[in-house]
């Protein structure tokens, strides 16, 4: 995909250039060489900005996989941990959840929430 966006892109700097400045309408072989080094510079230039902004998991360095891991654990632990204290973010789930248990269970759904609880408690 990386390599389809930085060509087609350097083709389309190719044509706003050469339809408003003429540009690379100059004899052989001066022409088709600007052309080349113009969209090969374009294309090289968004495949590095490309790779700086997301880099592809097989071109880190075990130190950068090992920091991405550590902070992907982290986001889960924070996850888990925000949604035991907050309870299912799946609203359907909990009122499946609340139809397949006791009768009184429409009772402790009914139960007000406090808003200034930062925990998110039931009361």
């Amino acid at each position: 995909m990386r390599y389809i966006v930085s060509v087609a892109a350097a083709f389309l700097v190719l044509i706003i250039l050469g339809s408003t400045t003429g540009f690379g309408d100059w004899p052989r072989p001066w022409g088709p060489l600007s052309r080349g080094a113009v969209g090969g510079a374009v294309a090289i230039a968004i495949l590095i900005v490309w790779e700086q902004m997301s880099p592809r998991p097989d071109s880190l360095r075990d130190e950068d996989k090992a920091a991405e891991d550590r902070e992907a654990e982290d986001r889960a632990d924070e996850d888990t941990a925000a949604e035991a204290v907050a309870g299912p973010a799946d609203p359907a789930a909990e009122a499946v959840a609340g139809s397949e248990g006791d009768a009184g269970s429409e009772a402790r759904d009914a139960r007000p929430v406090d808003d200034a609880d930062d925990e998110g408690e039931v009361r």
